[in-house]
């Protein structure tokens, strides 16, 4: 990979924030879906299914770590579906791409649950050479 195409998916992966449920991007693929939304990344429908954990340090709060949120969801593959379980900064294997959760929005501000009807996960689906960042801003 040069350093224009990591650029690009840098930049590409900056844009899609967490905006509007279903909404895909341009450039490499990426997605932003609610609870229970069927969206296209790729060549794979994914569905994110139950939030498992949602274990951010809320900004008001100060922690030990940073914890982390982990997504069920559904893949429905050209090879076939399957559920699985991702995490903020841990891919899974999709075909011959990963499949990274990129974002979790909004953000915890305070130890409050936040309710499952506002969270909005982003998501990018790449070649295994290439590792998004992630991404800590909801706007």
């Amino acid at each position: 990979m040069t350093k224009r195409t990591l650029a690009a998916a840098a930049a590409a992966l900056a844009l899609t924030a967490c905006a509007t449920p279903g909404q895909v991007a341009q450039g490499p693929s990426t997605a932003t879906a609610a609870l229970g939304e069927t969206v296209r990344i790729g060549d794979t429908n994914l569905v994110p299914l139950a939030l498992v954990e949602d274990s951010r340090c809320p900004a008001t709060v100060q922690c030990i770590h940073a914890g982390t949120v982990r997504l069920q969801l559904r893949l429905d593959e050209p090879a076939g579906s399957r559920t699985a379980t991702i995490a903020l900064g841990q891919p899974i294997a999709a075909g011959a791409s990963w499949l990274h959760l990129t974002a979790a929005c909004p953000n915890r501000t305070t130890p409050a649950a936040i309710p499952n009807s506002r969270y909005r996960f982003r998501f990018a689906l790449l070649p295994r050479e290439i590792t998004p960042e992630l991404a800590d801003d909801c706007e």
